[in-house]
């Protein structure tokens, strides 16, 4: 991350989880099988990370304890369950300061949960764009997360995280330049 003073980690993740919550609401049962700008998922399994990676996020928050998704209950009613329990544990004792393990190293509950409205909120973007759904991430979300993770985005790409940086013209706004960095094109 860069020095800059970090916003408040649960806040910036419930605002990529609101954008998202919309994605996934408006999501059509007939566009399950479409492509996705996720070359290796079609849009059910863009959908099953989405709610899928809270699950992971609490578990390593609350040092092993499982949300307890019902698949029953679709995934609209898991996303909601998942993330509001990734909420509740960031907001909880000194989950923010704490340091915890992380597909990119060792780092404290604050960037991890940082990390997780990043994820969150790019495949929001990804499942947008697969199904034809207002492709524009709410401005203040996007600044943020561009300014903390532009910067960092050839080390996540070493981790594998995202793919080759596309290149933004000049006139690219902030949305298309956090998305170029991280692989994507608007």
């Amino acid at each position: 991350m860069t020095q800059q003073r970090m916003p408040d980690p649960v806040e910036l993740f419930e605002r990529a989880v609101r954008g998202t919550h919309r994605y996934i609401a408006n999501t059509r049962l007939g566009q399950m099988g479409e492509p996705t700008p996720c070359a290796e998922w079609n849009v059910r399994q863009l959908v099953e990370h989405i709610v899928g990676g809270p699950v992971f996020y609490y578990n390593v928050l609350s040092h092993g304890q499982d949300v307890g998704l019902d698949p029953a209950a679709g995934h609209l009613a898991n996303y909601e369950k998942g993330t509001g329990k990734v909420i509740e544990a960031g907001r909880t004792g000194d989950t923010l300061s704490a340091i915890f393990p992380s597909p990119f190293g060792e780092m404290p509950g604050a960037q991890f949960i940082v990390t997780a409205a990043l994820d969150i909120a790019i495949h929001g973007w990804d499942l947008a764009k697969a199904t034809g759904q207002d492709t524009h991430l709410n401005a203040g979300l996007v600044e943020q997360l561009h300014a903390i993770f532009a910067p960092n985005a050839a080390m996540l790409r070493a981790f594998g995280a995202f793919g080759p940086e596309v290149p933004i013209p000049a006139t690219g706004g902030t949305q298309e330049r956090l998305l170029g960095a991280l692989g994507r094109r608007a």
